[in-house]
């Protein structure tokens, strides 16, 4: 069944994409060139980068990714930078009313389609719901929405949807109360739970053919991002990165046992004296506990 095929209001005539590119251009070159590998060409309208980076150098590279890109740089919001150190939700919030589409689908800096036959997965869900939101990958927060994939129709962005709602004064994050929004306006929202990728390890995987790396934008951050991104997120960005995997080759297998092993080192020999002993002992008491009697 071809997509002109699709009935009634699930229709699409043509899609535009929104993601962001965060200092890492190696996320947004894949992510456009996955989704020019996994997308009809003749319904993908446009593809827009909103340019966090800012810069005429960012303009320039993002602008030869493909003929379908349009980048667009916002000015700074001050208030979100003042509370938060980045405006993501404000630039989503502008962004998703210059779409030219009949449909939306937003990806964060670091997601992107990497199977077939995603759109025409998420346009079958359209039969039976208005939209289909991802969830976060931690369990307790997957009632609410995530902005690292979001399949919209144009009508939405009429709705003045705010990517910020609950963020100044409840503690929530970018685009959490997006389907609540949705809701309120009596749309059918599909919240969508992921997966988890590298066997587990790391990243989230959305409807089997959506992947969601995590922590892709906190090298272009402040130094408390940056300090978050661990030995584990360098060996998983590679193997998606330079790999083109979602799964650890041998050679990547390798570097993360070896990380695993060094970083334990590390933290050992940066322990207090007091606490090495300890953590000594606890060991011992393991190895030398008597094998109970039958």
């Amino acid at each position: 069944m071809s997509i002109s095929d699709y009935r009634g209001e699930t229709r699409m005539k043509s899609l535009s994409v929104i993601t962001t590119h965060f200092h890492d251009f190696g996320w947004v070159d894949l992510f456009v060139r996955r989704l020019l590998e996994t997308t009809p060409p003749q319904q993908l309208l446009e593809i827009l980068v909103i340019d966090q980076d800012r810069t005429e150098a960012s303009r320039h590279h993002l602008q030869k990714l493909d003929s379908k890109v349009r980048v667009i740089q916002y000015p700074k919001s001050v208030r979100h930078f003042q509370s938060f150190g980045y405006d993501h939700p404000e630039v989503l919030n502008r962004a998703v009313r210059e779409a030219k589409g009949t449909h939306i689908a937003i990806f964060d800096s670091d997601a992107h389609p990497f199977a077939q036959g995603w759109l025409k997965k998420c346009l079958e869900l359209l039969c039976a719901y208005d939209a289909v939101l991802a969830t976060g990958p931690i369990p307790e927060f997957q009632h609410f929405s995530h902005p690292c994939f979001m399949f919209l129709k144009a009508q939405h962005a009429n709705l003045g949807l705010q990517f910020d709602q609950g963020m100044f004064d409840d503690g929530k994050d970018c685009g959490w109360l997006i389907g609540e929004q949705l809701r309120q306006a009596d749309q059918r929202v599909l919240l969508v739970r992921p997966a988890r990728g590298f066997d587990g390890k790391w990243g989230s995987i959305y409807l089997d053919c959506v992947y969601h790396h995590g922590q892709g934008s906190f090298s272009g951050g402040g130094e408390k991002l940056r300090s978050q991104l661990t030995w584990r997120h360098r060996v998983f960005r590679n193997a998606v990165l330079e790999d083109g995997l979602y799964h650890l080759s041998f050679r990547r297998r390798l570097d993360y046992e070896a990380s695993r092993f060094w970083s334990k080192v590390v933290k050992f020999t940066t322990r207090p004296l007091g606490q090495k002993i300890e953590k000594i002992g606890r060991a011992w008491n393991r190895m030398v506990k008597p094998i109970p009697k039958e």
